[in-house]
């Protein structure tokens, strides 16, 4: 009895001396331990693997998955603000790895990969509109991998919901204003919607993709109110349109459309529609009296009124005469002018915007000689 009395005590302070040796193990290598910045491993194994028990995706850190034949996949949310890149760098012990994007409805919209004997990979940039993302992981190995996102700064924000996908959800723009665009891998048409108070000229000034690592062939066009086409022009990668297209007044729709929908060419563009009233051509300038000037011009369709100016200085910096005529006018007349004398006559149309004067460019000008 005493024998085994003993033997138990031994036991017990075996027992006791074993533990307090791992426990002093324990806190000296938590001690010894380096501080670790940045690295986030992944504790939920066999819990993020559905797209309803995904993780929030923790950008600008390195994410470690240690995965298996049978504990193969991982799932991460994220949420881009307005269009955005997306990049994610990846490395392993050499077995494939396999990135998938999904948007909110959980459709796929990209996938990138590599192979058995590829240990690092990255996805490149992925550009992809507003909204919520799922980003799944699939692989059987231990994978480390880093995601970063930047901004495209979009003039108009465009997300999976709140786009300008189609002629009714046309953004609404001003002319003679600068916008950027993004064509994404989940958004391969944008379109833009403005009005024109008179016939004028549009200046159509596009700058497409100028980002090394975007590759995007679009089609810029121009419809009016009635959906016909009425202009259309090829805009290759890095290449600038500047042209001009007169079109009438009214309404119409500016579309940038990605001629490859395959789904993988991506890229942002800027486009500026400057638009220029139709000057008013002057027909004729007769000496139809005595001293007196007649001249007849075309109307412009949708101009409020024009201004004539007529002086004997045929660069008019000196003895201007400045008249306003109504809209309808056509023809106008002046006497009390000089015998023997050289008059030259331009003239320029306006419309009224918001109570201020809108002018279009000079017309050419026209000269006569008062000979009675």
């Amino acid at each position: 009895m005493r024998n085994n009395l003993v033997k138990n005590k031994k036991m017990r302070k075996k027992i006791i001396a074993g533990v307090m040796s791992v426990t002093v193990a324990m806190a000296m290598g938590t001690s010894m331990l380096a501080p670790m910045e940045n690295v986030f491993a992944s504790t939920s194994t066999s819990m993020n693997n559905t797209f309803d028990t995904a993780e929030e995706l923790a950008f600008n850190t390195t994410i470690e998955e240690e995965l298996t034949d049978t504990d193969n996949v991982r799932y991460y949310k994220f949420t881009l603000d307005g269009a955005g890149e997306l990049n994610i760098n990846a490395s392993g012990n050499g077995d494939s790895k396999n990135f998938k994007i999904y948007d909110e409805n959980r459709t796929e919209v990209y996938e990138c990969g590599c192979g058995w004997g590829t240990p690092n990979m990255t996805t490149g940039s992925v550009y992809l509109t507003g909204g919520t993302y799922y980003l799944k992981l699939e692989s059987n190995c231990y994978v480390t991998f880093t995601a970063t996102k930047d901004s495209l700064m979009e003039t108009l924000t465009e997300t999976q919901t709140e786009n300008n996908d189609s002629f009714e959800d046309a953004y609404v723009i001003s002319t003679s204003k600068q916008y950027k665009g993004v064509l994404t891998y989940n958004d391969i048409e944008d379109y833009y919607k403005f009005e024109l108070p008179t016939t004028g000229t549009v200046n159509v000034n596009i700058t497409n993709v100028v980002e090394s690592n975007a590759t995007i062939t679009a089609i810029a066009t121009i419809y009016d109110d009635s959906n016909t086409l009425v202009y259309s022009r090829g805009c290759q990668n890095g290449e600038t349109i500047n042209e001009d297209v007169v079109l009438s007044s009214g309404t119409y729709y500016f579309e940038m459309i990605r001629n490859n929908t395959s789904g993988k060419g991506k890229g942002c563009y800027s486009f500026k529609l400057d638009y220029r009233m139709s000057s008013p051509a002057i027909s004729s300038v007769t000496n139809s009296g005595k001293k007196k000037m007649t001249i007849k011009w075309g109307e412009v369709d949708g101009a409020d009124g024009y201004e004539l100016q007529y002086s004997k200085n045929k660069n008019f910096k000196s003895g201007v005469i400045k008249k306003t005529l109504k809209s309808t006018a056509t023809k106008a007349s002046y006497r009390k002018l000089s015998k023997n004398k050289t008059y030259y006559v331009r003239m320029r149309s306006y419309v009224k915007v918001n109570g201020q004067k809108k002018y279009s460019g000079w017309s050419s000008k026209k000269s006569v000689v008062i000979k009675k």
